[in-house]
């Protein structure tokens, strides 16, 4: 009798695996790297906030909040929409405020995301 595999050990989500994105190239969390906060950060939080962040401004409504966590480093952030508007051309965006607590610091950010014809969220700067 063949012995029974174990189980697989526990890690990131399917979509957290492979090269994470450095924080200043992370179109949003790039605005928190010059700061305390943004320099603690380690490049799988980005994987993370970016995550929440497609699913929140794709799924919720003006006025929620959504929170993230990376469980590997503790680290993590809240996005709360704030407005949703069409554009002329009839575009979707989506105004925000994020907030990333890491290693004890927090720090606040406002933003901009236009929904694109693939069904991505692009982050304005």
């Amino acid at each position: 009798m063949t012995p029974a595999a174990a189980p697989a050990a526990p890690g990131p989500p399917p979509a957290a695996t492979g090269a994470a994105p450095a924080i200043a190239e992370s179109p949003l969390l790039s605005v928190f790297a010059p700061t305390p906060a943004g320099q603690a950060l380690q490049g799988g939080d980005a994987v993370y906030a970016e995550r929440a962040a497609q699913q929140t401004l794709e799924f919720n409504l003006a006025g929620s909040q959504v929170r993230w966590l990376n469980p590997n480093s503790q680290h993590g952030g809240t996005i709360t929409l704030t407005r949703t508007y069409q554009k002329d051309d009839g575009t979707y965006c989506r105004e925000f405020i994020q907030t990333i607590e890491a290693s004890g610091l927090e720090e606040t950010a406002y933003g901009t995301a236009c929904r694109e014809n693939t069904g991505i969220w692009t982050f304005l700067k």
